[in-house]
């Protein structure tokens, strides 16, 4: 195996070993954990978007024992998750009917911790939420466990 000082030499540059962004995160989404379900509730004004990142299905399961196996000899630079969309405006002070779109996928930037999903990007280290060109659009929570299977059975 070449090492670092050699792989230089040859004009290629090293795996990256760590995250390019460091220190605490505001939102924290497992990208190696197979089993769970992240719901996030990003806000802007009278507009709720809510994102679903799915458990992965039984093959990518079994994909993520190589993704480990990988990991000793190069950090991971994405993940890709099941997704869905669920859209609602708040009207007269009532929140309106919820429009869902499903079968989408969302790439987990590992490198630069966010996600990015069809139309947006969320930050994973200060929960901010942009559209795909950058422009803020508000902010993101995360819902944990029981709270994000009650939230999303309580939506209309």
């Amino acid at each position: 195996m070449l090492g670092a000082t050699a792989l230089a030499v040859l004009g290629c540059t090293p795996p990256p070993t760590t995250a390019q962004v460091t220190g605490p995160l505001a939102l924290d989404v497992p990208e190696l954990c197979t089993k769970c379900l992240e719901v996030l509730r990003c806000e802007s004004g009278d507009r709720e978007t809510i994102y679903v990142l799915h458990e992965k299905s039984f093959g990518a399961q079994i994909a993520t024992i190589w993704t480990y196996l990988v990991w000793l000899v190069r950090a991971k630079t994405e993940d890709f998750r099941d997704a869905s969309i669920l859209v609602r405006e708040r009207v007269a002070g009532e929140w309106g009917p919820v429009s869902r779109t499903d079968d989408l996928r969302a790439r987990l930037d590992i490198w630069n911790r966010r996600i990015e999903l069809p139309g947006a990007v969320i930050s994973l280290k200060d929960a901010s939420w942009t559209d795909a060109a950058g422009a803020r659009l508000g902010r993101c929570t995360q819902l944990r466990n029981l709270d994000a299977s009650r939230f999303l059975k309580e939506l209309p």
